[in-house]
């Protein structure tokens, strides 16, 4: 179930709820947990990962903010996990970081200054990123380390040493900036 400020179940839609994690604990941390959808929320926390996944398959995101993290702003390890229409940003490491076996879809989202890099597949991880934005990441915004991203149809730009590493612009992809409001809003101006 998601339930809202008053401890409801809401229609399976959280609203706008915020998740803060405590001092050295995780928002959320999957363990070995299927199926799982959250909606809605917004993740932050101050000294850790704002989701951290471990051998958990199917896990979807829809609409939640990941912010404010002072490693990656989600973790996966061996883990399936699909993300819409969310907003990764202002963490101190990855955007997201999958390791192990991960099959992630990315979907809609908007992956904006990270302190490293948008994402990073490592070891035999997938990402499937469609139709997103990752943008002014302190590294990399795409950075396949020994793991594979399938991008296409996404702008991805001004990350700050390379947009790619080990990949290139994949098929309808624009290397333009996406004109945000201003330096704390994703939201995009009208000429964008």
């Amino acid at each position: 179930f998601i339930g809202d400020r008053q401890g409801k179940i809401s229609d399976w839609n959280a609203g706008n709820v915020t998740l803060q994690g405590p001092s050295g604990s995780r928002c959320i941390f999957l363990n070995r947990n299927d199926y799982l959808k959250f909606t809605g929320f917004h993740l932050q926390v101050d000294d850790t990962q704002a989701v951290y996944a471990y051998f958990s398959q199917g896990a979807r995101f829809e609409q939640c903010d990941f912010v404010n993290t002072t490693t990656h702003a989600i973790y996966l390890y061996s883990s399936g996990v699909t993300l819409v229409n969310c907003l990764i940003h202002d963490s101190g490491g990855m955007g997201l970081y999958c390791f192990g076996d991960s099959d992630v879809e990315v979907w809609n989202c908007t992956i904006a200054n990270n302190t490293n890099d948008g994402m990073r597949a490592v070891n035999t991880s997938t990402i499937t990123l469609r139709n997103s934005i990752v943008a002014f990441n302190g590294r990399y915004g795409l950075y396949e380390l020994t793991g594979e991203i399938d991008h296409s149809y996404n702008l991805v730009f001004g990350n700050n040493n390379a947009d790619y590493i080990n990949t290139v612009a994949g098929v309808g992809e624009l290397n333009v900036d996406p004109e945000f409001v201003c330096d704390d809003s994703y939201y995009l101006s009208e000429d964008s």
